[in-house]
């Protein structure tokens, strides 16, 4: 069974994208972002792994969300034996989403004393940080978005 995590931030402007998936048998290694100056995330994709195992230095990503356009585009990964249980999103007012991170346990499904991934983007401003969870005993391998024009992505969800 699969279901929808709760949105990362409460805009619900634009349309909907997505989702994207990791495919079967694989979990989340990483995220990637696209940038543009004065738009905040503009788009995102995952980066995946066989569960359990390391991608061998081997980049392994699906299809952006959107077709965003971009001035940078910056990542993020997880250590191997982590696994995605969340996102946490930046918003700025009038910009959207500009920065997001992961939130993880360890795969084993234990706690772990970092429960966060660094900021993707590292965009010092000081915008409204708020999560998006699954449920406890799941694990993500999708990702929903808004994309809303003039704005970049404004929302994001995990699918589980």
């Amino acid at each position: 069974m699969s279901g929808f995590s709760n949105w990362v931030t409460t805009n619900q402007e634009g349309e909907e994208r997505g989702p994207i998936f990791v495919p079967d048998g694989h979990v989340i290694s990483g995220v990637e972002v696209k940038e543009q100056a004065g738009f905040g995330i503009t788009d995102i994709r995952l980066h995946f792994r066989k569960h359990n195992d390391d991608t061998g230095g081997v980049t392994q990503v699906t299809g952006w969300l959107t077709n965003g356009n971009h001035h940078w585009i910056k990542d993020e990964y997880l250590p191997n034996d982590k696994l995605v249980i969340g996102i946490q999103g930046k918003e700025q007012a009038g910009f959207g989403l500009v920065d997001v991170r992961m939130i993880y346990k360890n795969d084993n499904g234990s706690a772990t004393s970092a429960l966060f991934s660094e900021w993707v983007t590292k965009n010092p401003v000081d915008g409204h940080v708020t999560d998006a969870l699954v449920p406890d005993g799941t694990y993500t391998f999708g990702i929903e978005g808004r994309e809303q024009a003039g704005f970049g992505i404004v929302n994001l969800r995990l699918v589980y």
